[in-house]
């Protein structure tokens, strides 16, 4: 059977994309078992389960080894099949401090000179995934919220910080352009009917 008709398990902790689970040594899931893992998902998160192709999004609340989980479902489909995403305990991926995100030490020596300055405007910019939010939370975290004013301007507003403006923004649509008056005609007034 080809792989295009399996399921191919991925996970993403903190960093890259690691596709098959290979450390946890996962093979791909047949087609008809993934469908019933995602059908049973998105009923348990409350999804409609006719819906494959517009995107859903649901939270379950599981307990696994006497501890308590949200997840947080996702789902979207195309020609190719659905897709499900499953993010775990969205609110504690973002609690993470300065020490805690991996950088190198003059990375870090660098961010707390600028978290010591008290104005300007700090711009956190970075691709999908690759850790931006849990970032720009633990920069915002090393300041003083009480004693500064913060204000952030997020796509997607995870978690709620206390002391903190944060403001969702969603990007402007292009709009296409009115095509100019042809050479030689007359221009066009738009306060005369």
């Amino acid at each position: 059977m080809p792989s295009a008709w399996k399921c191919s398990p991925t996970r993403r902790r903190s960093g890259p994309l690691h596709r098959g689970w290979r450390n946890l040594c996962r093979p791909a899931i047949e087609r008809s078992a993934s469908a019933a893992a995602i059908g049973y998902l998105k009923q348990a998160a409350g999804l409609a389960l006719e819906e494959k192709r517009k995107p859903q999004r649901g939270r379950v609340k599981v307990s696994f080894n006497t501890k308590r989980h949200e997840l947080d479902v996702s789902t979207a489909g195309n020609a190719a099949g659905e897709f499900l995403k499953i993010d775990i305990d969205i609110q504690s991926r973002h609690m993470l401090k300065l020490d805690d995100l991996g950088l190198m030490p003059e990375q870090l020596e660098t961010i707390r000179a600028d978290v010591a300055e008290s104005k300007g405007i700090v711009l956190v910019s970075a691709p999908k995934g690759q850790g931006q939010t849990s970032t720009m939370y633990a920069i915002i975290r090393a300041h003083d919220a009480f004693l500064q004013q913060i204000l952030s301007i997020e796509r997607n507003v995870p978690v709620t910080l206390e002391g903190i403006t944060q403001n969702f923004c969603l990007p402007r649509r292009r709009r296409p352009r009115k095509p100019s008056s042809p050479p030689g005609s007359p221009a066009r007034n738009p306060t005369s009917s």
